[in-house]
């Protein structure tokens, strides 16, 4: 086994990089525009930490002029990590060029998953063969190894091998009850967070769905008795408990120890309070005996001599009892939050995106304006949906796959008690381990409908569960007859999964993803211009989407790192757009207060108005022609505040002029005098543009 996860493993890092190897427009001599958005700012700094530089404490290149506390915004461990192990490989094999070495690097890491994803599989399902069948579906699926055609430097893709491995240990504890078992849990949760502290999102939805798990099953113990007088405690308790406290007492830890997390104040956040209430007060029911009438009990085993009265009264305070529970647990767990004036703005924004996407289906508005400026920012550029093609070719063996991986379980519990246990009213409950797999898979299913970036999460849940198939086919006694199957089990089982990896291996062959970056020719022609005509320390202001990669390939400062979308940078951003889309004089006296010396200018700016755009995201569906990105467009003679540098396909350079400074009546160079009809009026109707009637 060991020996077919290295070649998994390994067949999965060779096939990563050579699909961005064999891309015609990766350099292997040349770095430049090699990357984009948040991807470059990371190459940026692991190329600068490789040879030999350190991050500077207030990086002036990002965020100007105030500039961003480095390591307040990231750990940059992986970062670290990589630029150490250039210099070992370097010295023993000679000189490599580092973004090769990166691309290589970054796809061994990435693909560790399969590790992990082998170990919960087998555990869950205590089959070998179910460990190598999920491993399998997670490699084959591009939801999961995301072998895109282009770089890729996603700090979540290096630490979801680490929080897959928190899973495993974290469920291992609860079922074998080994201490051990848990102190692992807690370390890997605590290097999780300080790679990508986004995972805190992961960590509460799994103790969600566990603490839902645990009074599920807490509910049937509190009405039933093993002798009179004794009330039952068998399913979870302290096995559980433990390795709960033990992944708060980590969060907590790298709150207060990682600078990252402090400055998110990790360490009182949700994931915290959740976990500590849901640990207090299952602990206080588990030891308490409810008071209830003798009519309410039940022997363990003797429901089926009870009378059908007694059997649908059980159900009943069963149900009433989860239902109270469960709301008390919330009900402290808000408390406790108000109680200690917790800013929740986070959690709460989160809650208003999925609430609108449900409300409409998953699909962004035409009217921006339904939407309030906060959560039409973080639906178009963080949480967008993926479109049907890319949701069906990122996994589609395991989309199929799903329902009945999912219903499996479910149907061996069930038969396991009999026909006449669940009619007596004996308790139907998976092993927690099954049960939680089940639940995320379920969840996972429905938060991908509503975040693309989600698909790596749901590959992992769904080829996991996936490995129900195997225990399936070599335990049907257990199972009862599904759909005739006979006695061909075995030869079902193997056939849905073969076609699964089909599927699956189709889609990875026709789907390499899509970055929505601009052809590569312009963006390297456009860094050639602005390093050759700007200074070497002249901020830049350009589209958020260029930010990040202007900042890294031109050494340039830039007002803002692409991507990065929390409250100040969100106000920020609106403020650049809602200049932008006013009269000129506004915005050249913004880039002047900001000390901005150019200003970049793409053609999607003014003419893109569907949702995911400049217009659709600042709220400017309709637009004047005396606007500053009308004039930036289309009439730049008529400019008085800058003056055009170069003009190319879908990108044109500014200078912005002083206050006293005259523009010249003609452009500086031939390169700004080029035509494209990307800028001629000409070939734009007003009802394309939407602009507003002129008064």
């Amino acid at each position: 086994m060991v020996l077919a996860l290295l070649a998994l493993w390994g067949g999965a890092t060779w096939f990563k990089a050579t699909r961005v190897l064999e891309n015609a427009s990766f350099s292997l001599s040349d770095d430049t525009a090699m990357f984009w958005g948040e991807d470059a700012l990371r190459y940026r700094c692991a190329k600068m930490l490789a040879a030999g530089m350190a991050l500077p404490a207030q990086d002036k290149a990002l965020g100007w002029p105030k500039g961003q506390d480095t390591y307040a915004e990231d750990s940059w461990v992986m970062e670290k990590l990589a630029a150490i192990a250039y210099r070992e490989v370097t010295q023993e094999i000679g000189a490599v060029p580092f973004h090769v070495f990166l691309l290589w690097w970054w796809s061994a890491l990435t693909t560790l998953a399969v590790w992990p994803i082998y170990a919960l599989s087998r555990r869950v399902w205590n089959q070998r063969l179910a460990g190598i069948a999920s491993a399998c579906l997670w490699a084959s699926a591009f939801g999961g190894l995301h072998a895109t055609a282009g770089p890729r430097l996603a700090v979540t893709d290096v630490a979801l091998p680490w929080l897959f491995l928190t899973v495993h240990f974290f469920m291992t504890a609860v079922g074998s009850r080994q201490l051990w078992r848990a102190l692992v849990a807690a370390g890997c949760c605590w290097w999780t967070l300080t790679i990508w502290p986004g995972a805190m999102w992961f960590l509460l939805l799994m103790m969600a769905l566990g603490a839902a798990i645990d009074f599920h099953h807490l509910s049937f113990d509190l009405v039933t008795e093993l002798r009179p007088g004794e009330t039952a405690r068998t399913i979870l308790g302290r096995s559980l408990y433990v390795p709960v406290a033990l992944l708060v007492l980590a969060i907590v830890g790298a709150g207060l120890t990682v600078p990252t997390l402090q400055a998110q104040g990790t360490a009182w956040s949700l994931p915290v309070c959740f976990g500590g209430v849901w640990v207090v007060l299952g602990g206080i029911l588990r030891v308490t005996r409810l008071p209830l009438p003798d009519r309410w009990r039940v022997t363990d085993g003797t429901a089926v001599l009870m009378p059908p009265q007694f059997r649908r009264r059980r159900r009943l305070i069963s149900i009433g009892l989860y239902a109270t529970t469960f709301a008390a647990l919330i009900a402290s767990v808000l408390a406790l939050e108000w109680w200690r004036g917790s800013q929740s703005s986070a959690f709460t924004l989160l809650v208003r995106v999925a609430a609108s996407k449900l409300m409409y289906f998953g699909q962004m508005p035409l009217q921006p304006y339904v939407l309030d400026d906060d959560v039409r920012l973080l639906w178009s550029l963080v949480a967008q949906s993926p479109a049907a093609a890319t949701w069906w070719l990122s996994a589609a063996g395991l989309i199929v796959l799903m329902p009945l991986a999912i219903a499996l379980p479910f149907i061996q519990a069930r038969h396991s008690v009999g026909a006449i246990g669940i009619a007596s009213g004996a308790r139907v409950t998976l092993p927690f381990e099954r049960a939680l797999q089940a639940a995320l898979a379920g969840s996972f299913s429905v938060l991908w409908l509503l975040v693309a970036r989600l698909d790596g999460c749901f590959a992992w849940a769904a080829a996991v569960t996936g490995g129900a198939l195997v225990d399936f086919a070599l335990n049907v006694g257990r199972y009862p007859p599904l759909w005739r199957l006979g006695n061909r089990p075995r030869f079902f089982a193997a056939a849905l999964l073969a076609a699964a990896l089909t599927a699956n291996l189709a889609g990875l062959r026709i789907y390499n993803g899509a970055d929505n970056a601009p052809p590569q020719s312009q963006l390297l022609a456009l860094v050639k211009q602005i390093r050759y005509r700007t200074e070497l320390d002249a901020p830049l202001a350009a589209p958020v989407q260029l930010s990040g990669m202007l900042a890294a390939d031109t050494g340039r400062p830039v007002l803002w790192r692409g991507g990065a979308l929390d409250g100040d940078h969100r106000a920020a951003l609106l403020e650049f757009y809602k200049v932008l889309f006013g009269p000129e004089k506004e915005l050249a006296a913004y880039c002047r207060g900001r000390s901005v010396r150019y200003l970049v200018a793409d053609v999607e700016t003014l003419t893109a108005v569907d949702p995911g755009h400049a217009r659709y995201n600042s709220n400017h569906p309709a637009v004047s022609e005396n606007c500053a990105a009308y004039r930036l467009h289309f009439t730049p003679e008529k400019l008085r505040c800058f003056q055009l540098v170069y003009t190319g396909p879908l990108f044109r350079l500014y200078r912005v002029l002083a206050a006293n400074e005259q523009a010249p009546a003609v452009a500086p160079t031939p390169l700004a005098q080029a035509y494209f009809p990307t800028w001629d009026r000409a070939n734009y109707s007003t009802d394309r543009l939407r602009l507003l009637p002129e008064k």
